[in-house]
């Protein structure tokens, strides 16, 4: 907890296993007296099993950093061929900063929106037109002019009947909605379409699940100190056994063993807690009180049965991004099996002779999956918009 606070990033998980069978190698003498007490086990045999508890969860908090299963990563993200096998500490030094900025992790108090403010002056929030959903986008060539490339348009055409005409179009689109556009052949969505290279970009990288659910209650019942919050629990039967045709098993299965809750009570001084539902496909529009019912089960299986935590609950919110088709289908982007530095390099690189522009979280691969690189690439796309002027 004080290396998430502090910003240490994902390597707040390494470290954090570490300490972890560091504590149990200290705990082993004690281990070793209380199985004298009891000859079933040894000491070895409750160390192991200590560990084969705790190494999946931390498994699952990568998976929490990235919005996808261990399955769908590569290992590439987080070892290079040039380290050193050896020097681990070294390693870890050097990804400490994967995905975050260093510094206190921090909530902004009055909304996301406020994000926006300081970009809506000069009479920018004029120029905006919403509920205004894209249809297609083209370029259109002049007829009058020598140079046809330099001097032709985009033409953006809406479902409303809108048509708005520019020199330079920046597409913003979540990396979902660009998936989709290049796979629609009978409507394309970019004519021309665009380049080989683009589309391959395109496709090799995934749209994250990753699903927010919080619960409020009427009473603290967890620690009320630490900001997170790992839990762990042991079903009662292996997945073989349980029926699908029974909803609550059928929930129990597909939330698995292991969840991270942030502890709003800690930070905000407020009676809710938060978990992420990642990579998981089950919790994909299932209805709010399905959702709800399965993280209370689990709450209930790992804190303990003489727990009410049915009763002491008040009220839940549940994110929908993987069922918002303006979000993409999902969260945020992130590298799966296959995907290259120049997929992300040329998914940012313009098209159609520097017309067609593009920028997102998904076109900088140091802070992938964040608001910083949306702002990040903003300016970016905006200083090429000015270059080629």
């Amino acid at each position: 907890n004080t290396m998430f606070d502090s910003g240490d990033g994902l390597s707040t998980v390494l470290t954090s296993l570490q300490q972890t069978i560091d504590k149990l190698g200290k705990e082993k003498s004690r281990t070793t007296t209380a199985c004298t007490e009891n000859e079933d086990y040894s000491a070895t045999e409750i160390e192991e099993a200590m560990i084969n508890a705790l190494t999946p969860f931390y498994l699952h908090l990568i998976e929490n950093w990235s919005a996808a299963a261990t399955s769908q990563l590569q290992l590439s993200e987080f070892i290079r061929d040039d380290d050193d096998d050896n020097d681990c500490a070294r390693m870890d030094e050097k990804y400490c900063s994967e995905g975050d900025f260093y510094g206190p992790h921090c909530t902004v108090q009055s909304g996301m929106e406020t994000m926006l403010d300081p970009l809506l002056t000069h009479g920018v929030s004029e120029c905006i037109k919403l509920e205004q959903e894209v249809q297609n986008v083209s370029l259109l060539h002049s007829q009058n002019k020598v140079d046809d490339n330099k001097h032709a348009k985009v033409l953006l055409q809406c479902k409303t009947g809108l048509k708005v005409s520019a020199d330079v179009c920046v597409v913003t689109l979540p990396l979902g909605c660009l998936q989709k556009s290049i796979s629609n052949n009978e409507e394309p969505f970019f004519q021309p379409p665009l380049s080989d290279k683009k589309q391959e970009a395109i496709l090799a990288h995934r749209m994250g699940i990753y699903k927010k659910v919080f619960l409020i209650f009427d009473r603290i019942f967890w620690p009320k100190d630490e900001s997170m919050i790992g839990m762990i629990r042991r079903l009662e039967h292996d997945n073989s056994d349980i029926d699908d045709g029974d909803d609550k098993s059928f929930s129990k299965k597909n939330l698995g063993n292991h969840l991270l809750f942030y502890n709003c009570w800690a930070k905000h001084g407020l009676p809710c807690i938060e978990t992420v539902l990642c990579a998981n496909e089950w919790a994909v529009n299932r209805s709010d009180e399905d959702i709800r019912d399965a993280v209370l089960d689990f709450m209930q299986d790992s804190m303990g049965q003489n727990l009410d935590v049915q009763e002491w609950f008040v009220d839940c919110h549940v994110t929908r991004w993987e069922e918002d088709k303006f979000s993409g289908w999902g969260a945020y982007s992130s590298y799966c099996l296959g995907t290259l530095e120049r997929h992300t390099d040329e998914l940012k690189s313009p098209e159609w002779n520097s017309k067609l522009l593009f920028c997102g979280e998904a076109t900088i691969s140091e802070h992938e999956g964040s608001v910083h690189a949306a702002l990040m690439s903003g300016v970016r796309a905006a200083r090429e918009c000015i270059a080629d002027e």
